[in-house]
């Protein structure tokens, strides 16, 4: 009796705990990655990585609204210096195979929202598998690249076009504050243990838009003054129609689909949750090999370019999975099985799964997810060429 009460009192702290630092997900728009977007769009055709996008963002009013916006507003001005500046920055980044495309989304997200100058936090480039050269080089022109941006944002009066369209920004927060399903957090921190005081943002991008059939986010971490974080979820408008009602005025603003939120926001606040630090990464040198041939080119059509970042990526998504069993959604579960390892070709999702039926059941053994990481990135190395052959050969 005694045993069971102290096993409530210890849920009901920790329950207090979260209610008291989970209260919500902030949802906000960030004027830089807005002007992130603008100039993004106005690269596509200057990018070996990105020129591919252009064909396929024929946008229309009621598709993406917003994307389509800003294209109309500032496709006509003569902006190509900026542009062929952030497509051969942008390239770069791919071109390292180490470091991540998110790296420019960071470096902005890390200044002061424009037209203020100055920092929140220190931008650097962190990765051993990089050569120093190459990041003195990026880190210089991701650097030069934001200033610009700024400049842009300026100059172009990006202000007065976010103003103007203040409605539809006002409505797209709403939206996903009503379609994120309130327990994300709990679920998320659960199966992580991790129940820090930290910060969660959302920044929606309504102007940023992919391919049709695409919805993509990312999920840098900022470190705040005071030595908590703030974990933060980028998300791009999707590919919804957002259709006008007889007045004129949107009644939808591309972010209802709740699948997509829950499955998007348990993703990129799982990599905040997931430490990759240098330890991590110099673990996933000893089997780059294994990276190579039809599925490293398959896996390059979703953005990963690196035997550490498919781990990383291999991890995060696998965890999505058993988030969405515990949650008691098999059906969620299920098709993203099928998206992740037939479509996407992770390969190595069921061995990983199956890996973290162990961590579930040994709390005690593992009280943190970071002390069972080593397990999971061990799975990951003692993969086989033949071993990938064969499970590549089962997803055709």
């Amino acid at each position: 009796m005694k045993n069971r009460f102290l096993i409530v009192v210890f849920l009901l702290i920790r329950l207090n705990i979260f209610a008291q630092t989970h209260k919500e997900i902030a949802v906000k728009i960030n004027p830089n990655m807005e002007t992130y977007a603008i100039v993004e769009r106005l690269a596509l055709p200057y990018s070996k990585y990105l020129k591919y996008r252009d064909s396929l963002l024929k946008v229309e009013k009621i598709v993406r609204p917003m994307a389509y916006y800003a294209h109309e507003a500032f496709k006509n001005q003569d902006n190509s210096k900026i542009a062929k500046h952030f497509a051969a920055v942008f390239d770069a980044i791919i071109d390292s195979k180490g470091i991540y495309p998110d790296a420019i989304y960071e470096a902005l997200i890390f200044r002061e929202d424009f037209p203020k100058k100055g920092k929140k936090a220190l931008f650097k480039i962190d990765n051993p598998n990089v050569n120093t050269e190459t990041k003195t080089y990026i880190y210089k022109e991701i650097t030069s690249l934001v200033d610009e941006i700024r400049q842009f944002y300026i100059d172009r009066n990006v202000s007065s076009f976010m103003e103007k369209y203040k409605y539809f920004y006002d409505g797209a927060i709403n939206e996903v504050k009503k379609a994120i399903p309130t327990n994300i957090l709990a679920s998320t921190a659960d199966y992580y243990r991790n129940y820090d005081k930290n910060l969660y943002t959302v920044y929606l991008v309504p102007s940023r838009a992919f391919a049709k059939g695409e919805w993509q986010a990312n999920g840098p971490v900022i470190p705040l003054k005071n030595g908590k974080k703030n974990y933060v979820e980028i998300l791009n408008c999707a590919y919804d129609e957002v259709p006008v009602d007889s007045s004129g005025a949107y009644n939808k603003f591309g972010y209802s689909d709740v699948e997509f939120l829950t499955q998007l926001t348990i993703h990129e606040f799982g990599h905040s949750f997931v430490s990759w630090g240098t330890k991590e990464i110099e673990t996933t040198k000893s089997n780059t090999v294994i990276f190579s041939g039809e599925w490293e080119n398959e896996m390059k059509k979703y953005g990963v370019w690196s035997w550490e970042t498919c781990v990383n990526e291999h991890i995060v998504r696998t965890v999505e999975i058993r988030i969405a069993e515990k949650m008691g959604n098999k059906e969620r579960a299920d098709l993203l099985r099928g998206n992740y390892i037939k479509k996407r070709k992770y390969l190595i999702i069921p061995q990983l799964e199956m890996k973290l039926l162990e961590y579930e059941d040994s709390q005690q053994k593992y009280p943190s997810f970071k002390s069972f990481l080593p397990e999971l990135i061990k799975i990951c190395n003692s993969l086989t060429i033949e071993e990938r052959d064969k499970l590549l050969s089962a997803t055709r």
